[in-house]
């Protein structure tokens, strides 16, 4: 297994949900909400590309604190940031053009989401086009 802070930053994130994130860092990486935790599961199966478009998913996840009782409804309630505890698997070769081509796959699961701000043709040409993660990571900051 793979600690994040082993991983080249940028890195964007692909959840189940459709959605496209950005860390910059393991502690970004690392960190979320209670409602993203306990209710939507962010974690479960995040794929992930570095800067150098090496693929990672999370094979594992749980609290760097536990939260137990009160403490736990509390988080909820107030929907506290929470530190995570990943372990990554390597799932590929480096390559930008699987890394696009994951992207441009990930925005057809959700195109009415996506086509809020710009058509997704768009969307699909710009991430074809883009030279770097770095450049796709941009796009989605």
């Amino acid at each position: 297994m793979i600690d994040p802070d082993e991983l080249a930053y940028p890195v964007l994130s692909l959840a189940f949900d459709s959605s496209v994130s950005v860390a910059t860092s393991s502690t970004e990486l690392c960190r979320c909400n209670a409602l993203a935790w306990f209710r939507h599961r962010y974690f479960d199966d995040l794929r992930l590309f570095d800067a150098t478009a090496t693929p990672y998913q999370v094979r594992s996840a749980e609290l760097g604190t536990p939260l137990r009782g009160w403490r736990r409804l509390l988080a909820r309630v107030a929907n506290r940031q929470l530190t995570v505890i990943l372990a990554l698997e390597r799932v590929g070769p480096s390559s930008l053009d699987h890394a696009r081509a994951t992207v441009i796959e990930w925005l057809r699961r959700a195109p009415e989401f996506w086509e809020e701000a710009r058509d997704l043709d768009e969307w699909e040409r710009l991430v074809a086009e883009g030279p770097s993660i770095e450049a796709l990571c941009a796009m989605f900051s």
